[in-house]
């Protein structure tokens, strides 16, 4: 009878553990978040949502999955000035928590530039940190690299142009949503 008595053992403890589950086959839907420093991000699985705050490590929806349900977690909303992908988002419920992928964000970037008069030589050199770019003559305009949302900008003359000297105007400022434009080179 040892053998029957390990069964019964087994099978008290098995009805044990499945109640402290609520008994029930039911799996968290979560997964891993990077780089979110903005609010406004919304995941969505079919027509559940959730919104995941700024500076958030993970997320966790309510709702649970029953076994073999299958999800696709796709970003519903985009944070402000951010943009998210998200990989490894599909799959079946199965026999431990579910993992549904890696939100991975950036900060949108946006290129800075505008016109240029007067340059009838070469040699000019305008800088942005270090981002430098020589300006061919008889340029009207110039665009230089792509700048991230709330991160600061100065463009500057690096090098003057054989016998010209420039100047700039408006090249002092703070990225925003939209691409900078209004940078002023003169030349005499």
């Amino acid at each position: 009878k040892p053998f029957t008595s390990t069964r019964t053992l087994l099978a008290a403890s098995l009805i044990a553990t499945l109640s402290a589950c609520g008994g029930s086959n039911t799996y968290q839907l979560g997964g891993s978040v990077v780089g979110l420093t903005q609010d406004g991000l919304v995941l969505s699985n079919g027509s559940n949502t959730l919104a995941v705050s700024a500076g958030a490590s993970g997320y966790l929806f309510p709702d649970k999955l029953k076994y073999g349900a299958v999800f696709d977690v796709q970003i519903k909303t985009q944070p402000a000035h951010q943009t998210c992908g998200i990989n490894g988002a599909k799959g079946s419920a199965g026999t431990t928590s579910s993992t549904a992928g890696l939100v991975s964000c950036s900060l949108n970037t946006n290129t800075i530039g505008g016109t240029i008069s007067g340059l009838t030589a070469a040699g000019l050199k305008l800088t942005n940190g270090g981002d430098t770019q020589e300006i061919a003559a008889n340029s009207t305009t110039f665009t230089m690299s792509r700048v991230p949302y709330g991160i600061a900008y100065g463009v500057t003359v690096l090098q003057q142009p054989t016998g010209k000297t420039c100047s700039v105007s408006s090249g002092i400022g703070t990225m925003g949503d939209v691409a900078i434009t209004n940078i002023v080179v003169s030349c005499v």
